[in-house]
């Protein structure tokens, strides 16, 4: 298995300060994480997805944050892929080619 580390994850929002893009991106993720933890008691209410979706967010302005889900993710291709097109949909949606 590759490892994955801080340096490899990079960072896709530019620069190192607090963007309003970035600060609202890391707010839907805290939020969707809560949601996912709050919910995961409740049957019928898919947490693990709406926990994955909002780590998914998170790593996009944190590469830590992206270092750990793909470490996590290797043993399962099918939800790293999962994450992968998601982190790339939405990173595209927040930074269009010119």
């Amino acid at each position: 298995m590759a490892k994955f580390s801080i340096k490899q994850a990079g960072r896709e929002l530019k620069g190192n300060a607090k963007t309003p893009k970035r600060i609202f991106l890391v707010f839907i993720a805290l939020l969707l994480i809560i949601i996912g933890i709050v919910s995961t008691p409740l049957p019928g209410f898919p947490s693990r997805i709406t926990m994955l979706i909002g780590l998914v967010l998170l790593s996009i302005s944190s590469p830590s944050v992206y270092a750990w889900v793909k470490r996590r993710t290797q043993k399962y291709p099918r939800i790293q892929s999962f994450a992968d097109r998601f982190r790339n949909r939405v990173i595209n949606f927040i930074y269009p080619s010119r």
